[in-house]
C-alpha cells in the first residue's frame, strides 16, 4: 500500500536569505554564498524552474530540468541556486555569466546547491 498523495503547491516563497561580514554568535544556521543564480525548482510530473521574482525559466535553463528530472523525486520545491565553477572548481559569477549561452546548448558543467526541500 502506497502513501497518500498530496498535490505539490501551484508556488511557494523562496526562503530569503541576508548577506553578512561574518556569522552571528550562537546556535544560528548559516550557508555560504555561492556567486550562482538563485532558483526554485517544482518537481510534480514535469520540471518547472522560477526565478525569485516567479519567472518561469524552463526554457532558459533546459540542461538544469533535464538533471532534475532525472531525480528519483514524484513531487518536491527545491530551493537553491544554479552555479558554474571555473576550472578549478571555485564558483565565480563572472565564470557564470560569460557560459550562459554554452550552459543552453550542454557545454558547460553546472551544480546545484539546494538550500530547502519541500
Amino acid at each position: 500500500m502506497q502513501p497518500p498523495t498530496v498535490p505539490c503547491p501551484e508556488r511557494i516563497a523562496p526562503q530569503l536569505v541576508t548577506l553578512v561580514s561574518r556569522p552571528p554568535a550562537g546556535a544560528w544556521r548559516y550557508e555560504i554564498k555561492y556567486d550562482g543564480y538563485r532558483m526554485l525548482a517544482r518537481i510534480d510530473g514535469s520540471v518547472q524552474l522560477f526565478t525569485k521574482n516567479g519567472y518561469d525559466w524552463t526554457d532558459r535553463m533546459p540542461l538544469v530540468a533535464a538533471d532534475l528530472a532525472r531525480m528519483a523525486v514524484h513531487s518536491a520545491w527545491l530551493d537553491g541556486e544554479v552555479v558554474v565553477q571555473d576550472d578549478d572548481g571555485r564558483r565565480r559569477a563572472s565564470v557564470w555569466r560569460a557560459t550562459w549561452s554554452r550552459s543552453r546548448r550542454g557545454e558547460c558543467p553546472r551544480r546545484h546547491c539546494v538550500r530547502g526541500v519541500g
